[in-house]
């Protein structure tokens, strides 16, 4: 079938993520036995099992996915990151940067990591407040999947196993895309277009309850994206439209640091999902700062992101 390569390779790995406990969140899983090769190590050296290694092929940058015009164009682009394995799954990324700085760039590990585990990895640029508002940006977005729906063949990719995956205020991004269904329905899509989600510690599930206890300093970040009004707030969580009935894809949801506050807005997100029959895994990253989640997603023996790739196989084994 095609995707045991995928499923055989990342059988290697030893870990195992955790479904939503409010309780009791899961401890961070232990290195694995066969962990991601840093980037200085060959492709043909990845592996402990006999199965063929997927490698890294070279990078399609800077590829416009909308028409629409703007000084850069570059703000409507994205990067095209190949993977070796034929019709491989597809992971977009999208940056964060407080929904006004930052650009598909903003990498790291991520494209190797992904690309030696068979999926192409993607990573989009879109426009930034205050140039635009978030809806503009909620349809940059939208209109970057629709063109990877409709192009990601011609690059190896299965427009039929396409994932999202965001950190930060991209994690609002790619949470909010999956759970509200009119911007994927802009595009011509559905929220069944989305096999799943892994969303890399944001706040901003519930924007009325993170608003509602937040400090001076957070709220004023927050006010100065989403404004003052309360009906905005609701409109831009992606909790305000979980409901029962709905294509919501399964997430994998990763929060950092010692933060009590970052804890529970992930964990009553992930009860809102369990509870209308969503899948919702969560990984703490107590140890790791906001920033280094990025960072370090992808990096070799990262427990989060080896934990992040079993969850990937329990869902491509699926469908």
């Amino acid at each position: 079938m095609k995707r045991l390569t995928l499923i055989t390779l990342l059988l290697a790995l030893t870990l195992t993520s955790c479904r939503f406990s409010p309780r009791a969140a899961a401890p961070l899983p232990s290195t694995p036995e066969a962990a991601s090769p840093s980037p200085s190590v060959p492709a043909s050296d990845a592996s402990a099992t006999s199965a063929p290694v997927a490698h890294s092929l070279n990078p399609v940058l800077d590829q416009r996915y909308s028409d629409e015009p703007v000084e850069d164009p570059r703000q409507l682009s994205l990067d095209i990151y190949p993977t070796s394995q034929p019709n491989a799954p597809v992971v977009i990324f999208i940056h964060g940067g407080g929904w006004m700085r930052g650009n598909k760039s903003n990498v790291d590990f991520k494209p190797r990591a992904f690309n030696l585990k068979g999926l192409i990895f993607v990573s989009i640029s879109y426009r930034l407040v205050p140039s635009v508002d978030i809806s503009t940006q909620m349809g940059d977005a939208a209109a970057s999947v629709a063109w990877v729906k409709g192009n990601i063949a011609e690059y190896g990719g299965d427009p039929n196993r396409i994932f999202l995956m965001g950190h930060s205020a991209g994690a609002h991004i790619v949470s909010l895309l999956a759970t509200d269904a009119t911007y994927l329905e802009a595009e011509g899509l559905s929220l069944t277009d989305i096999r799943g989600v892994i969303s890399l510690d944001t706040q901003a599930y519930d924007i009325n309850t993170l608003l509602e206890n937040a400090p001076e300093r957070t709220s004023r970040t927050y006010r100065s994206v989403f404004g003052d009004d309360p009906q905005n707030w609701k409109k831009f969580s992606p909790a305000t439209y979980v409901e029962t009935g709905q294509s919501i894809p399964p997430f994998f949801l990763v929060y950092s640091g010692q933060s009590s506050g970052r804890r529970e807005l992930c964990e009553l997100f992930a009860q809102a999902l369990e509870e209308v029959g969503i899948s919702a895994t969560i990984q703490p990253a107590a140890g790791k700062s906001h920033e280094e989640v990025n960072a370090d997603f992808g990096a070799p023996g990262e427990p989060m992101s080896d934990a992040a790739f079993l969850w990937l196989i329990e869902i491509l084994a699926g469908l």
